[in-house]
């Protein structure tokens, strides 16, 4: 596909940039709210639609808060790759995501997302 459609503040570069583009242009959007949900915020609120676009073009990210789990931080920037045959397919994503709910689930009830993230991390090692 070629034709422009979509939201600047949640469309791909390579729709900005009027390339072809495939499912990987959604999977950028897909993180765009997953951020969005992440974070209880607008993407590039303090911008234009336009400037957001022109920021997206030349490689702008949004800002992941240090309360993200790393691992939803790690998928969040696999996601928004400049490069669409970098971007993970939406199997992948949906695989990771699961194993990320079932990792929170097991945590202890109580933990904080943080801790939770660091009892992980240290069963990884």
């Amino acid at each position: 596909m070629t034709a422009e459609t979509g939201t600047y503040r949640w469309m791909a570069p390579e729709i900005i940039n009027h390339k072809p583009y495939d499912h990987k242009a959604d999977v950028f959007s897909f993180v765009i709210v997953l951020w969005e949900l992440a974070t209880s915020k607008v993407p590039y609120d303090n911008m234009t639609p336009l400037q957001a676009a022109l920021g997206v073009r030349q490689g702008l990210r949004l800002e992941i808060p240090a309360s993200v789990h790393p691992r939803l931080s790690k998928l969040i920037q696999q996601c928004w790759h400049e490069d669409p045959d970098v971007r993970p397919n939406f199997a992948d994503i949906i695989v990771e995501l699961e194993d990320m709910l079932r990792h929170v689930q097991e945590a202890p009830k109580g933990a904080s997302l943080r801790s939770r993230a660091k009892m992980q991390k240290k069963s990884e090692q």
